[in-house]
């Protein structure tokens, strides 16, 4: 018996010993873990409409979508992205664009990518997307577009009021430009013959329709859609934006019997009396159709996309006299705003070099330093190398405290706390050389005890007996001005002093991404986790102890 009880305390022992190394390991590496992991947030979308308005009208206004976005730190090259539900009707460039020098953004038919132009820290951004509403609607409409980010979907309702106008009397054709469309391309649109007048020609004056594509764009061809309108215009003259059935015999005309090319495409005939059919025959000169296409950019630089559709004929008069007809019709669309993040050289950086006060030449390496606001908050830390230099980049525009936590082994402390500013004047701050003074006694001495190592220990006076080395001693708290250097990992990062600061904007808040080298804090959710296992295994190990 009392050999099992024996085995049973080991047994409880080394469970003890086991679970709570255990959790002090699990302790130590969740905070490790979670700064490498991270995770990107979409927060927040809203949305600004035309000046004065409260709505975007179908096709014709502009409005601007606004992503506020927390990135988590991401390797260059890595990306991120914004997914757009696929029914939005949302148009936008594709044209990809840059936030400050630190990423990329990268709009296609699906969203927004973000990626990492260099190695980048937590960071608060918002990216800002000028689009349309790509798709007429009857009457003013509420739409709710949503966009997920890494499973977290964010929705916003949109305004829409239909696109209306009325048809002069004298239009033979009107040309207009409904947008760029999800994929970049841009949409027009040819509203032919809404007034239903015969259009004829003659060998003398042709019947000619033509469009011609101005620079920076092609047709796509297989875009084309053509569409009869039976009713195109209501009693007050007013455009009818719908259509009726989709027009094979005049899709199949453009498209293949007309004269097609990347600037546009056209139709010319001596003896017009309509479109020709597949069947040999013509469609009415009368009829009023609904043309779609779009149009491929191929430069991007340009500012403004322009087309132009044309048409002339003649119109049967009295005594047999022809009627000369013409009309053109102009449309453009300036290109957007590609879109935009907040850029700028928001951010700057601060160096220094940490020295011996009588050798100034001599740099001292493991020196600790805090960056704090001008309200005490630590914003990062960084750590001297073995020239005694640090830098710490990416600190927004502010102003700013430096203040020595640890000195380097064998000086004394500088308690000199150093401001200084980052803005557009003082971007690189360099705050020079940072003395410390060598300690006299470099030897730890108990405060408490005198300074007279030869008078003899009063072993019956338990005030002045001195505390054996193995001896529990009660702890003293550690002031929060001088953190204990033996604690601190020798993988501390030292930010290298000829790395370029990047580009982020005005709304940007770099977010430091603490070292390996920073102690936890208090209230961590990690301390929690690491407590929690290591009075688990306690109390299990205590269980096995008791058990008879």
């Amino acid at each position: 018996m009392q050999v099992k009880k024996k085995y049973q305390k080991w047994q409880g022992i080394f469970l003890i010993t086991i679970l709570i190394i255990g959790s002090v390991f699990f302790q130590s590496f969740l905070p490790i873990q979670g700064q490498a992991i991270g995770k990107a947030t979409l927060n927040k979308v809203s949305i600004t409409y035309p000046d004065g308005q409260d709505y975007i009208t179908a096709f014709k206004d502009t409005a601007t979508l606004h992503f506020d976005v927390e990135l988590q730190p991401l390797t260059k090259g890595d990306s991120t992205t914004i997914n757009f539900a696929a029914d939005n009707h949302i148009g936008y460039s594709n044209t990809s664009f840059n936030i400050g020098e630190a990423y990329t953004v990268t709009p296609s038919a699906s969203g927004l990518t973000i990626t990492a132009l260099k190695d980048t820290k937590a960071t608060s951004t918002t990216i800002d997307i000028p689009c349309n509403y790509v798709q007429n609607t009857t009457s003013e409409i509420t739409k709710s577009l949503v966009f997920t980010m890494q499973d977290v979907s964010q929705s916003i309702n949109i305004s829409v009021k239909p696109y209306q106008e009325t048809v002069p009397e004298n239009e033979l054709v009107k040309n207009v430009c409904f947008g760029f469309n999800p994929d970049g391309t841009i949409s027009w649109g040819i509203y032919y013959n809404y007034n239903k007048v015969n259009i004829a020609g003659t060998p003398s004056f042709p019947y000619t329709f033509k469009n011609n594509i101005g620079p920076g764009q092609k047709l796509i061809p297989g875009s084309i859609i053509v569409y009869t309108v039976s009713s195109p215009k209501d009693s007050n003259n007013v455009r009818n934006l719908d259509h009726d059935a989709f027009d094979y015999d005049i899709d199949y005309f453009i498209k293949s019997l007309g004269t097609m090319a990347n600037n546009g495409f056209s139709y010319s005939s001596d003896h017009f009396n309509g479109f020709p059919t597949t069947t040999g025959s013509y469609e009415a000169g009368t009829n009023a159709y609904m043309i779609f296409y779009s149009t491929e950019v191929t430069d991007s630089s340009v500012g403004v996309y322009t087309n132009d559709v044309s048409i002339q004929g003649t119109l049967a008069g009295s005594g047999g006299q022809d009627i000369k007809i013409q009309d053109e019709s102009f449309a453009s669309i300036t290109a957007p705003a590609s879109g935009s993040g907040d850029s700028g050289d928001l951010i700057g950086s601060v160096t220094f070099q940490k020295v011996d006060k009588d050798n100034p030449t001599l740099g001292l390496a493991g020196a600790i330093f805090a960056v704090q606001d001008r309200q005490g908050n630590e914003i990062a830390t960084v750590t001297t190398d073995s020239n005694g230099k640090a830098t710490l980049d990416n600190l927004p525009y502010g102003s700013y405290n430096l203040v020595e936590t640890t000195a380097p082994d064998g000086y004394e402390r500088n308690d000199t706390l150093i401001p200084f500013e980052i803005s557009d004047k003082t971007q690189l701050v360099d705050l020079g050389k940072i003395t410390n003074t060598k300690k006299d006694n470099p030897t730890p001495v108990n405060p408490s005890e005198p300074d007279t190592p030869d008078t003899p220990d009063k072993p019956d006076t338990p005030a002045d007996t001195p505390i054996k080395p193995d001896e529990p001693k009660t702890p003293t708290k550690t002031p929060d001005t001088q953190k204990t250097p033996t604690l601190v990992p020798d993988t501390a990062k030292t930010p290298s002093p000829t790395e370029k600061a990047p580009t982020v904007s005005t709304t940007t808040n770099e977010k430091p991404f603490t070292s390996n080298s920073s102690l936890p804090r208090t209230g961590d959710s990690h301390d929690m986790v690491g407590t929690l296992a290591g009075l688990t295994a306690i109390i299990l190990g205590y269980a096995l102890y008791r058990r008879k």
